[in-house]
């Protein structure tokens, strides 16, 4: 299945993005994403090897999660059927009322555009066409679960980063939502989610 959702054999991948397995756990990835913030010059290599510690900078304690690729299925379909919440509370969640709301801000860019059927935010929760998801990325770690409901369809990943995945800013493609729309192509080809602009390299 993955060379179907990839178009090509995993041996083709671009090397600018790779995980690291062990036992199932990922066991180092790169980031660069405080090379602005370290006052490094773009011209200058800068690449960190993450291999544990904390992933708490720039979020609040307590708001990052440590998780497997199964727990984050479950995941997927707690938050997708609205296990978790009332009727009311799930219907919210989900609701498109955000659709066409917003306008791009040049302060918070990427995060600040008019909301389409592409990416739109919900209350907790992003929505893509029919697909519910979550996809954060931080520290040069992406994971990202996506659920549809009327097939029932649960998909998580996650991916991790070679320094080649960097800009000259420290800035990188969410890998991860990629990936998942790529899958979910190949298990819902009757309600696919909208798929990205591959990023550049990939």
């Amino acid at each position: 299945m993955t060379e179907q959702a990839f178009g090509r054999s995993m041996d083709d991948v671009p090397a600018t993005t790779d995980m690291y397995f062990c036992n199932g756990a990922v066991r180092h990835t790169f980031s660069s994403e405080r090379r602005v913030a370290a006052g490094i010059p773009a011209t200058g290599s800068f690449t960190r090897r993450r291999r544990s510690g904390t992933r708490h900078w720039g979020t609040p304690m307590g708001a990052n999660e440590t998780t497997t690729i199964d727990d984050l299925i479950t995941t997927a379909v707690q938050v997708g059927t609205g296990a978790l919440l009332t009727d009311a509370s799930h219907q919210a969640m989900t609701s498109p009322d955000l659709l066409c709301f917003g306008t791009t801000e040049t302060v918070c860019e990427p995060s600040c555009f008019t909301q389409s059927d592409l990416y739109k935010y919900g209350l907790g929760v992003v929505l893509s066409g029919s697909w519910i998801l979550h996809d954060p990325a931080l520290s040069g770690l992406g994971a990202s679960f996506a659920y549809l409901p009327s097939e029932k369809i649960a998909i998580a990943v996650a991916t991790t980063y070679l320094p080649d995945a960097f800009d000259d800013q420290g800035n990188y493609p969410n890998a991860s939502d990629y990936l998942w729309r790529s899958i979910a192509a190949v298990v819902a080809p009757n309600d696919p989610p909208p798929q990205l602009r591959p990023p550049a390299g990939g």
